[in-house]
């Protein structure tokens, strides 16, 4: 109840336009009871965490900073559940104040969000504090041309940071890199790069040689200091894609053709604004894991977190445009995306393991 009454608060401050930011802030206060609230009985990483609080850094169970941040709570007295509230209250608040730092519409984007992929990251706690704290970092980009290297430096120390909470972190090096030294008039060559990329991947699956890739990923636990990761990545390289699998890279996709969209629609095609040239930046993030998520369903965390830059460009775009002349085809690609997004993530589904049997629960709709 207290889920859907917020979503339909901050739809209403978005049609008549009053306290867009306070309702949505409160919103966040709403999304962090939720998230800090799930149950052991409804999130097998819920219960995986708490199995292992109070574990000593020196255990490597998971990411050194998670590690230490756990014990330093254990070692305090805090319960998990204490602990587990404090770690949501921080990562949303670091998340607040990026998305109101990169959009003056929040509202919009929380619309967005608390639809997909909210309930990911309810139950993905290390992964969603990694990336709260790169969302926070790419805020931090100047939105003029005086780029201060000490600036740069923070932004690089936090991405290091959110890394010792979740080793993909080391991926959004890859979109700052990007940032840099892409030009204003890069989206044509890079929509080529995209497409070309997922066609390649979609060869190798018909070519048998998705191996090629597991063997790559294999390769990946020299990026972490987690003692299992090796046992973690022998699993991730014998996954195996499925219609979930197909149904997050056609999301991706789909959602990859609403940005350029509007980019070509609002800005001709060039990325002459800092705020859409790091979103298009973090997007293509995404197109990284696509070969991946052939070989595992995990990586599909990357494709979730490069998502985050949809509701974003189109709370840009929705908030600088009548709504009357809101174009057709990126208003028909945001919903088809994200169905395909929840589909993907097990959303429809009502088995044991899927999000569709805990999702009832993790909203407090029962």
């Amino acid at each position: 109840m207290i889920y859907t009454l917020s979503w339909f608060t901050l739809l209403f401050s978005r049609l008549f336009k009053k306290y867009e930011r306070l309702i949505s802030f409160v919103a966040v206060i709403v999304l962090i009871y939720l998230a800090a609230t799930v149950s052991v009985d409804h999130s097998f990483d819920t219960g995986a965490y708490l199995s292992q609080y109070g574990q000593p850094p020196s255990a490597h169970i998971f990411e050194s900073g998670y590690m230490q941040l756990s014990y330093l709570a254990y070692s305090r007295g805090l319960s998990y559940s204490n602990f587990r509230v404090l770690l949501y209250l921080l990562s949303f608040s670091l998340m607040y104040i990026g998305v109101i730092r990169i959009t003056k519409r929040p509202e919009i984007f929380f619309l967005i969000y608390m639809i997909v992929p909210f309930v990911d990251d309810a139950v993905q706690t290390r992964n969603f504090i990694m990336f709260s704290i790169v969302v926070f970092a790419m805020s931090l980009i100047p939105t003029d041309m005086k780029r201060s290297l000490v600036r740069w430096i923070v932004i690089g120390t936090l991405i290091f940071v959110s890394t010792k909470f979740q080793s993909t972190g080391y991926v959004y090096f890859f979109p700052i890199l990007l940032f840099l030294v892409m030009k204003e008039s890069s989206v044509s060559a890079t929509k080529k790069i995209v497409w070309l990329f997922g066609a390649i991947s979609v060869f190798l699956v018909l070519l048998k040689k998705i191996s090629l890739v597991s063997s790559l990923v294999l390769k990946l636990q020299i990026f972490t200091d987690r003692s299992n990761m090796d046992t973690a990545m022998t699993i991730y390289s014998k996954g195996g894609y499925s219609r979930y699998s197909l149904a997050i890279i056609v999301a991706y996709f789909l959602a990859f053709m609403l940005i350029t969209r509007i980019i070509k629609i609002k800005y001709d095609g060039l990325l002459s604004s800092d705020v859409i040239k790091i979103m298009y930046c973090l997007f293509l993030t995404g197109i990284l894991a696509v070969p991946f998520l052939f070989v595992s369903s995990s990586f599909s965390r990357v494709i979730r977190n490069a998502y985050w830059a949809v509701p974003i460009m189109f709370s840009i775009y929705a908030a600088e445009t009548d709504f009357h002349k809101l174009d057709v085809l990126i208003c028909a690609l945001l919903p088809l995306s994200m169905l395909l997004l929840m589909y993907g993530d097990g959303y429809f589904t009502q088995q044991a393991g899927f999000f569709g049997d805990y999702i009832p629960y993790i909203l407090h709709f029962k």
